[in-house]
């Protein structure tokens, strides 16, 4: 599966990413909405670009990229910018729901840290309890190497996969912590429980000044860094209102997790929360 541009047609992109297709989107205003993420992180980390990492198995690593966290999430430059990153994508920002916007910050041989080997894991994001309509912008703070991106394996896109996703409760998850948390409470990740086919991975290459929007039902991972950078990463989620009035879904039948993420999700304008009665018909009608 190719990763196609994304062209002014933005209703049909839309629907297409529901679909499977992944786009990479050229945006101006992202130069400037990454700025606060630079600042956080040359606060933290005392560095403007992207560094040479440091040794993440050191525990101020992981104190110095939540306190990045931190920061980015008290910025209001971020929650009221995602507004003009639907606007650059000719999207309505009216019609918007958005989750948390989270800070990633992947270096080299993190995966072999026990507090972080976890994250390494492969998965739908429907897994986590997150809608099935929902729409994942990733965006990398600094250009992304092959090397140190993402997986994807759209092979898999509304195949049957295997996994623990029932032991998963979203009410649960937020009391050990919740998502990006340092708590000393062991959390379940769902993730495959069978051998999969590597047949036809993608790890996405962006610079920064682009994004990568997918279906959060495409099988991915946070994959090892083989570069000599942390890669920083913002990840924004979506939900269309006109999705959850009309109950779509992606047809997942692997997902059997509890609870749900859309009552922490904010509209992008008047960051209000989904009705609940809304919620509630979305979840009746797709779980």
């Amino acid at each position: 599966m190719i990763i196609k541009l994304w062209q002014n047609q933005p209703d049909s992109q839309w629907q297409n990413l529901h679909r499977g297709d992944m786009y990479a989107a050229t945006i101006p205003f992202l130069e400037n909405w990454l700025s606060p993420a630079r600042e956080a992180i040359a606060q933290t980390l005392g560095v403007s670009h992207p560094p040479d990492y440091p040794d993440s198995a050191h525990p101020d690593f992981f104190n110095k990229i939540q306190k990045a966290r931190d920061l980015i999430k008290k910025d209001r430059r971020i929650y009221t910018g995602v507004a003009h990153l639907l606007e650059g994508l000719n999207l309505r920002p009216q019609d918007f729901y958005f989750d948390a916007v989270r800070l990633r910050a992947i270096a080299p041989g993190l995966e072999h840290i026990p507090d972080a080997s976890m994250a390494f894991t492969w998965h739908r994001d429907m897994w986590y309890a997150n809608p099935h309509c929902q729409i994942n912008l990733w965006i990398p703070v600094f250009d992304v190497a092959k090397e140190a991106s993402m997986g994807i394996l759209p092979d898999n896109w509304q195949k049957y996969v295997p996994n623990n996703s029932e032991l998963f409760d979203y009410e649960r998850w937020c009391e050990q912590g919740g998502f990006q948390s340092l708590g000393t409470h062991p959390k379940l990740f769902p993730s495959v429980t069978e051998p999969l086919d590597f047949n036809s991975l993608i790890r996405p290459a962006l610079p920064a000044g682009q994004l990568l929007a997918f279906s959060p039902a495409h099988l991915h991972c946070t994959l090892p860094n083989r570069t000599s950078q942390i890669r920083y990463t913002l990840e924004v989620r979506l939900v269309h209102l006109d999705d959850l009035q009309n109950h779509v879904t992606q047809n997942v039948s692997d997902d059997n997790s509890t609870g749900s993420t859309l009552y922490d999700f904010f509209h992008c304008q008047t960051f209000s929360r989904i009705p609940h009665q809304l919620i509630t018909s979305y979840l009746r009608a797709t779980r």
